[in-house]
């Protein structure tokens, strides 16, 4: 399912693993970055987010609810990096297989952002047909900032060799004429099959590009050309789109390429390979509304209910749905039918979350939904329901593995954090969060 708007945060309290590092170094020639260092990764309770996608909550064979699709692509449940789900891009010998993300929220982004998603390949890895392949799997479609044309900003790609051998680049493609232009690392890999971690950031205000494996900073294709530089970068002040996924320019021998994607992120601050979030307050749930409504009573009833006043803002929708005036009616049921519908997908979440024995993140999904819900009688269904789970001895795992996501990131290998795992599956031998911390220690 996509997260746009994480489903009013929704997503922010599924339970994952850590896997992250940090680096912030410059490529000579450019500008240094500001002091306050954006590479710092900050826990992702203190992280805005723009888009969380892990695929759990997409059908197999589909794609995520907020995205359109090029290609053969779609989610599978037999491959993944966290969960049982990822999204497949199938075989091609060229050609785009992606999922595109367009609205609201993207808009919202503006120009400065970090992105994150794991990848892995299907080995053998295909060879060019002839020459090199131009792949790319993060692309966002934009306004140049210069010239004022429209632009391709490919803000993760490789060039592949007849060896082999892929190289990591970042490049603009004007579609009106102008000549691509880009910055390449010169470090040579191998595609794997082990799940891979990247990273890009983008800033317009100050012409930044810097890109990061496995935590680990590629220095000779960052990007520093200062405000209003726009030469050689043009990173744009917003997307209109951003796609997901595998394309490359050139024939590959074979099929072609088979790739995986799963946990995609896009965030205000540096979140690196984090995927555990401690809860530190009831989640404040909030649907969102495609756009506004053409009724002012109603639209200024939709902007407090995206706030989090969901049921007092039920009640006035309710009675706006008894108005005289019938464009009021319809403006007021169609906002009533977008609530019902995002309750129906939180309540799917809801049961999905404690099926899979997820109790600590389900129980944070009621109290948030119950927070929402004040001056409804639903508020005191979710109360009834946090508050058996919170009896469930399972919740208190869930809360205890909180703690082992806070431990610094760069110290996961640290005898004191090991420690802290070891007794941690001592005193939970078995179920859900066993199972996650079992997967982190470092003999695994």
């Amino acid at each position: 399912m996509a997260r746009p708007q994480m489903t009013g945060c929704l997503q922010a309290a599924r339970v994952f693993l850590l896997v992250v590092a940090i680096t912030g170094l410059l490529r000579a020639g450019d500008a240094p970055p500001a002091a306050n260092d954006p590479a710092t990764i900050v826990p992702l309770s203190k992280a805005t987010f723009f888009l969380f996608e892990d695929f759990e909550s997409t059908e197999v064979g589909k794609i995520p609810k907020g995205f359109t699709s090029v290609g053969s692509v779609g989610v599978v449940d037999d491959v993944a990096h966290t969960g049982k789900h990822s999204l497949r891009l199938n075989a091609a010998v060229n050609g785009a297989r992606q999922i595109i993300w367009k609205g609201e929220q993207l808009a919202a982004m503006g120009g400065e952002h970090w992105g994150r998603l794991f990848y892995r390949v299907q080995l053998p890895s295909p060879l060019p047909a002839s020459g090199i392949i131009h792949s790319t799997m993060v692309v966002g479609a934009a306004k140049s900032p210069s010239a004022k044309d429209k632009i391709e900003t490919r803000l993760m790609g490789t060039i592949t060799g007849g060896d082999g051998v892929f190289r990591y680049l970042y490049n603009v493609q004007p579609l009106q004429g102008r000549a691509e232009f880009g910055a390449g690392s010169g470090q040579a890999n191998h595609y794997t099959d082990n799940w891979t971690l990247a990273e890009w950031y983008v800033d317009y205000a100050t012409q930044t590009y810097r890109f990061f494996v496995n935590g680990k900073e590629l220095t000779d294709m960052a990007i520093h050309k200062g405000a209003n530089n726009f030469a050689g970068a043009e990173i744009p002040q917003a997307f209109d789109s951003l796609a997901f996924g595998w394309q490359n320019y050139q024939s590959a021998a074979g099929t072609g390429f088979v790739t995986w994607i799963d946990d995609i992120a896009l965030t205000k601050e540096r979140i690196g390979g984090q995927k555990q979030i401690k809860q530190d307050e009831p989640m404040r749930l909030a649907p969102t509304f495609p756009m506004p409504s053409a009724e002012a009573k109603v639209a200024r009833l939709e902007d407090g209910i995206a706030k989090g006043r969901v049921g007092y803002g039920i009640k006035d929708l309710e009675k706006l749905s008894a108005d005289k005036d019938q464009k009021i009616i319809d403006a007021a049921k169609a906002s009533l039918m977008v609530i019902q519908t995002w309750k129906e997908q939180n309540d799917a979440e809801f049961t999905r979350l404690k099926d899979a024995g997820d109790i600590f993140t389900a129980a944070e999904l009621a109290a948030g939904m119950a927070t929402s819900y004040a001056g409804q009688d639903a508020a005191k269904v979710y109360q009834e329901q946090a508050a058996t789970l919170r009896k469930d001895p399972a919740f208190a795992a869930g809360r205890e593995f909180q703690k082992l996501a806070e431990f610094p990131a760069d110290q996961l290998k640290d005898p004191r954090f090991v420690h802290m795992l070891k007794a941690f599956v001592k005193k939970y031998p078995s179920g859900y969060y066993f199972d996650l911390a079992q997967v982190l220690l470092p003999d695994k």
